[in-house]
C-alpha cells in the first residue's frame, strides 16, 4: 500500500524501516532541490517582469512565493521534529499536499498577473521559465502523484488559457504544444511514482530478509552453543 507522500508499507516491513523511508517535506534532498529550484525560478521570473509588469503586481507576486516556501520549510521542520507514533501521517500529508498546490499557485499567479506583460522575448523567456521548473518537479514530487499533479496543473493552466485566447495562429499551435506537453507530464510522473513504489516494495522486502536471516542465524548459534554444552556435559561423565 501507498503511505502519506507516496511512500510504500510493504506487507511485513518493520516498523523501524518505515520510519528510516519516510523524510520530511523541505528536508529531503529531493524537497531540498525543489525550493531550490523553485526559489531561483521566482527571482529569475521577477528580475525578468519587473521592467514590463506593474511593480505592484511584481511585490505581491513576491511576498505570496515567500509566504508558500515559508510555509514549505516550516513544514519540513516541524515533521522533522514531531513525536509519536509514525503509523498516522494524514494530517502531514495534507498540509504537504496544500504547499505543493501553494507553489502551483504561485506560478498561477505568475501566468495570471505578470506573464501577459512584455513583447514576445519576455513570452518565450516565460513559457521557458513555467515549463522547465513544470518538468523539474517529476523527479522531485512524483512519489505522491497527488503531490505533482497539484503542483503542475496551477503552474501551466495559465498558459492554456492565454495562449486559448490568442488570435494569432502561433497562439494556437503554442496552445496545443502546451497541453500534449501537460499530458506528457503526466505520464512522465506516473512513471517515475511506478518506479518509486517498486524501488521501496523491494527495500522493504531486502530489509525483510536480512531481518529473517539473522534471526535465523542467532537461533542457530544459540542451537549450536546448547549442543556444545551438552556434549561438554556428556563427556565429563
Amino acid at each position: 500500500t501507498v503511505d502519506a507522500f507516496g511512500l510504500v508499507k510493504a506487507p511485513g516491513a518493520h516498523a523501524d524501516h518505515r520510519r528510516r523511508a519516510v523524510r520530511a517535506p523541505g528536508q529531503e534532498t529531493a524537497g531540498g532541490v525543489f525550493d531550490a529550484h523553485g526559489l531561483a525560478g521566482v527571482g529569475l521570473a521577477a528580475l525578468l517582469q519587473s521592467t514590463v509588469a506593474p511593480a505592484l503586481n511584481v511585490v505581491l507576486w513576491i511576498g505570496f512565493a515567500a509566504v508558500v516556501f515559508g510555509a514549505r520549510i516550516a513544514l519540513g521542520v516541524a515533521f522533522g521534529r514531531r513525536t509519536g507514533d509514525d503509523g498516522d501521517l494524514t494530517r502531514w500529508e495534507q498540509a504537504y499536499l496544500a504547499t505543493c498546490f501553494g507553489t502551483g499557485l504561485i506560478w498561477a499567479l505568475y501566468g495570471t498577473f505578470l506573464f501577459p506583460y512584455g513583447g514576445p522575448n519576455h513570452e518565450t523567456a516565460g513559457v521557458i521559465i513555467m515549463a522547465g521548473l513544470a518538468a523539474g518537479g517529476v523527479s522531485t514530487l512524483s512519489s505522491s502523484r497527488r503531490a505533482y499533479l497539484l503542483y503542475m496543473l496551477p503552474t501551466l493552466f495559465p498558459l492554456l488559457i492565454y495562449f486559448g485566447a490568442g488570435s494569432e495562429r502561433s497562439h494556437w499551435v503554442l496552445f496545443v504544444g502546451v497541453l500534449v506537453y501537460m499530458v506528457f507530464l503526466a505520464g512522465a510522473s506516473r512513471n517515475m511514482h511506478g518506479s518509486i513504489v517498486e524501488g521501496f516494495q523491494r527495500r522493504f522486502a531486502l530489509d525483510a530478509l536480512v531481518a529473517d536471516l539473522t534471526t535465523a542465524q542467532e537461533k542457530t548459534n544459540a542451537a549450536n552453543a546448547h549442543l556444545a554444552q551438552v556434549l561438554a556435559e556428556q563427556t565429563v561423565i
